[in-house]
């Protein structure tokens, strides 16, 4: 709806893709989460930087909160952060949360929501 093109966004989560629903399920309407770094079961193909292919320009970009540490995008929808440890649960939002240059999405319990900003709802 915002014109958004699909290569500007990345879902992160705070599971492995191996462990994750989200890349489970992959396709959401019209739109495909794509990572040329895993098989189709999340599990990391060992392939050098270098030798990843690029992502193709219709398909969103999923991948873990922690490989993705250190890379930005304009969109970052960030869901499925472990609540058992809070240190990691703060490390992790930390770090997902920052990835965002222009617009963040944040799909977790009120718990979590309430944790970054006190005093919501």
């Amino acid at each position: 709806d915002e014109g958004v093109a699909p290569g500007s966004i990345v879902v992160l989560t705070g599971l492995g893709l191996e462990k994750s629903a989200v890349w489970a399920h992959r396709r959401y309407g019209n739109q495909v989460l794509w990572n040329g770094a895993v098989d189709d079961e999340g599990r990391n193909l060992g392939l050098a930087a270098n030798d990843v292919p690029e992502a193709p320009p219709d398909v969103v970009l999923c991948e873990s909160i922690r490989r993705f540490k250190g890379l930005e995008r304009p969109v970052v929808i960030l869901l499925e952060v472990p609540r058992d440890d809070p240190e990691r649960l703060d490390r992790l939002l930390y770090i997902g949360m920052s990835r965002a240059r222009q617009h963040l999405v944040l799909i977790a319990p009120l718990a979590v929501i309430r944790r970054v900003a006190p005093g919501t709802a």
